[in-house]
């Protein structure tokens, strides 16, 4: 029987890059050491929030999981009720209020210092922070929140140079996701490591042949799939970015045998178990394996693509109240996919990589 081991984030709400990226990185841990440990990251966004009850008071207190992530740029976050009908909310001194993000990393402290659990990892982003220079009242809220940043942060990692507790600094996310998968892999093998049962104890995590040879590879086959994560990644963040800016569609294109069918077992493993902030449709519950949406992918001239674009012009033409007219020569090509070899990485804001992205 395979150990679980679970793993927390904790941020507000202006780092969701960073939270998909450490998704995707946890995921992709799992794959490579399922082998020993079940690993879980723990996505509160899609936990049920109950009206009758405060939102917190529907998340797990951190202090239950083996790992607690904190991720900061420019907020703590909301301050919270001294006390529910469930938990009180004070931080590790005993002062109120405290945000939403002081709590869950001082209650994991507090368990770390009693119990020696869970392990912590804090993480800050020290690029420059978004103001409004236009708004006074936005101004003045969002300077409150870097001061308590500021405030929590001399609390319990650096005050007046000396440093309290062992943090790391990122200025891009590429800098953040490699941090942060160097530092997950050497807790995951520091267990490994401790652990007391031989390596012909574990189960075996396929019982078939692992070749597929020539034949494409299905959502059933995410155990065995190995490889291509840089791409499946930019992609997965790409979908994910669309569908927050109202444009759930991610269309990938290549010549027969390059590699789409890979694509789309790892991309439909994400949407169907893992979601990742992604859109409803397409997704299903993860023990329904009947029902799935198959991308489809065109084969041979480009009369497939065209007929595609043609198809997303028809609707955009009806929604802006126009007539649809004719494919201009080339917009199959000008259509198009971001998961190459060498493509720029996602554009956090969700206008382009590649045309598509703006249709």
């Amino acid at each position: 029987m395979r150990k679980s081991l679970r793993i927390f984030v904790s941020s507000p709400s202006d780092v969701p890059d960073e939270r998909l990226r450490a998704y995707l990185i946890i995921d992709k841990l799992s794959q490579d050491y399922s082998r020993f440990f079940t690993i879980e990251s723990y996505r509160w966004e899609h936990e049920a929030m109950l009206a009758s009850k405060h939102f917190q008071d529907a998340i797990e207190p951190p202090s239950a999981f083996d790992i607690v992530v904190l991720i900061l740029w420019s907020r703590l976050g909301t301050p919270l009720p001294g006390k529910t009908a469930v938990r009180e909310y004070r931080g590790i001194d005993g002062r109120v209020p405290v945000t939403g993000t002081e709590w869950e990393y001082e209650e994991a402290l507090r368990a770390a210092r009693e119990k020696n659990a869970p392990d912590l990892l804090a993480f800050r982003n020290i690029s420059p922070a978004p103001i409004d220079t236009r708004d006074p009242e936005v101004r003045a809220r969002s300077n409150a929140q870097l001061d308590a940043l500021d405030d929590f942060w001399r609390r319990h990692f650096v005050d007046r140079g000396v440093f309290l507790a062992a943090y790391d600094e990122y200025r891009t996310l590429e800098g953040f996701a490699q941090r942060l998968e160097e530092s997950l892999r050497k807790l995951i093998e520091r267990r490994i490591k401790d652990m007391s049962r031989s390596l012909s104890d574990t189960e075996p995590i396929w019982l078939g042949d692992p070749f597929r040879g020539l034949a494409s590879y299905e959502f059933e086959h995410a155990p065995i799939f190995f490889g291509r994560d840089g791409a499946v990644m930019k992609a997965t963040e790409q979908l994910a970015i669309n569908a927050r800016s109202g444009r759930a569609f991610l269309l990938v294109s290549g010549a027969s045998g390059s590699g789409k069918g890979r694509h789309r077992a790892a991309l439909g493993e994400a949407a169907t178990h893992k979601r990742h902030g992604l859109p409803a449709a397409g997704c299903v519950p993860a023990g329904d394996r009947r029902r799935r949406r198959r991308p489809w992918f065109g084969k041979g001239s480009n009369e497939h693509r065209r007929g595609g674009c043609r198809a997303i012009r028809t609707a955009r033409s009806r929604r802006d109240g126009g007539t649809t007219g004719d494919v201009p020569a080339g917009c199959s090509e000008r259509t198009g996919l971001s998961v190459r070899a060498g493509d720029r990485s996602p554009d956090r804001r969700g206008t382009q990589i590649g045309p598509l992205a703006r249709v």
